[in-house]
Parts: structure tokens; sequence; C-alpha cells
């Protein structure tokens, strides 16, 4: 499948699980104190900054010649956390054309009937096209080690979404590694693939391997998202970590669900120069 080059990408995180607003960042990163800065802000005060919550979301914008098209990818865990930072980032969601959700994790789509809302209040009512995988919509939860079971809360439902003004499409091709999580790629031109890799659930490895194989011929430029190193899978951050070696990545955008351990460990194993952590508020552009 060939995927039409971009001029230039630019990812503004709405939700992650931290927010870093002193730490210095490469020049193709804005932090979210340098964004408040251009926006013209005189005063720093609390009420001004966005708010950390352990969950994702990502404005993506493409740009090429004068078109543009932007991509909701995901909202975060609950609609606190969603208004505030948008509104705290000055966001426009009226331009926002689709959403994609990675995966049927609350996480990730505690916001989205909020999210719909927002955006059809700018955008004249207009509905907006929303893709997912049906196994997204299954009631799912975790089995704890006493032998019970935490459930999870639903993601919003089919039903639901529609009432919301959301065109719910579910044509997705099956794919028994990643079962429902989907990455997002956008190909800029120049420099190759940007890969959106929410939770990783299959390994950012066999996700990177994945979009490889499914573009040939386009190099691997940028890798952002949780990389789900933390809790059980913590025991394979060593292989995790030579196996990204191979992509030959320029930026790996770690957030959410990494962890601290797995951060550690790319920060030793990949310097500043290609580990650009995500935080809330922060803004890429390749």
């Amino acid at each position: 499948m060939a995927l039409e080059p971009v001029d230039r990408v630019e990812i503004l995180v709405l939700v992650d699980n931290a927010t870093d607003m002193l730490s210095s960042t490469p020049s193709h990163v804005e932090s979210e104190a340098a964004g408040l800065m251009r926006r013209g802000i005189r005063m720093m005060a609390g009420k001004c900054l966005c708010c950390a919550a352990h969950g994702l979301s990502c404005l993506v914008t493409a740009y090429r010649g004068a078109t543009t098209h932007t991509v909701l990818f995901d909202t975060g865990p609950e609609e606190y956390s969603f208004e505030r930072n948008v509104t705290r980032l000055g966001a426009d969601l009226g331009v926002v054309e689709s959403i994609v959700l990675s995966h049927g994790h609350w996480d990730h789509a505690g916001a989205m009937l909020l999210a719909l809302s927002m955006m059809r209040s700018r955008n004249g009512g207009r509905k907006i096209p929303y893709y997912a995988h049906p196994g997204m919509f299954h009631s799912r939860g975790v089995k704890l080690p006493n032998g019970t079971v935490r459930r999870m809360e639903d993601i919003p439902s089919v039903e639901d979404l529609t009432a919301f003004g959301a065109e719910v499409i579910v044509s997705w091709e099956p794919d028994e590694l990643l079962m429902d999580e989907r990455f997002l790629a956008v190909n800029v031109a120049g420099k190759g693939l940007i890969i959106f890799s929410a939770c990783s659930h299959a390994g950012i490895v066999n996700v990177l391997t994945h979009a490889r194989d499914r573009f040939p011929g386009v190099p691997l430029h940028a890798a952002m998202g949780g990389l789900h190193l933390s809790g059980p899978n913590e025991a394979i951050i060593p292989q995790t970590v030579e196996g990204l070696r191979a992509f030959g990545l320029k930026t790996i955008a770690a957030g959410h669900c990494t962890g601290w351990r797995g951060m550690t460990a790319l920060a030793n194993a990949f310097g500043d120069k290609i580990l650009a952590p995500t935080a809330v508020g922060k803004r890429y552009t390749f």
C-alpha cells in the first residue's frame, strides 16, 4: 500500500501521564511552557497549566502544500483532563476531520463523547468519521492473582457515539498480532514514517516491524506513544531496547505506559538526541 508523503506533520499532546515544562527539548519539540510564551502569556500561574492523567491523546495535523488535515488520536481517560488541556493549549477541535481510536481501553476513550460534543459545537454540527475495530467494543477486565476479574469501564458504544455525531467506521482488516489495537502512520517527505502507537500492547518492535512491512521502501523516522514497558512487561525492557536499534529511528517520543524503568533504559541506550519523551502540552514538528 502506498502512503502519500506530506510536507510536514505537527503533533500536539493533549493528554499524557506526565507534565514537564522545564526539561530542555530538541529543536523539533516545543514544551508546554514554550508554547505558552509563544501564545503571549505574560504571567505564569497554575490556572494556565495542563494536568496529567493516565492516558493518551494527540492532535495530529498534516500539511501538504496549501492543504491541511487534522485527526484526533484517542482522548485520554476522562473528561476533566481532556477539556482542561484542550482549553489551556488553545487547541482548535473545530478543524478535526476524523477520530482514530487506537484500542478499546478506557484510558484512551474515556472522553470521546465530550470530544465529539466539543468538535461539533465548533464545526457547525458536522458529523465526525470515527475509525475503530469492532473488537474494541467488547467488555474487558484484568485477571487478578487471586483468580477474580477486575472489570474495566467500557468505552462508549457504537450507539452512544452515533448519538453524539460520530459516523462509526469499523471496517478494519483483521490483524491477529495487534488484535484490536491500531497504529497511525504519517509519511513525511524527506524523513519517512512517523508511527503513533498508543500502548504497543503487541510490543513496539512488532508494531514497527508491521509498519515497515506494510510500507516497504519508506524508512521509519519516529515512533511516538506508550511502549507498555511497565508492570510485568518490565522483564522485556532489554530485548525491546535492543530490538529498537534495528529501525534506525531518529526520534523516540515515548510516554504514557512506558514506565520510568523503560524510559531510563531508552535514555541510556539512545541518549537525548533520539529520546524525546512525551508530556502534556508538547508539540512535535517533523
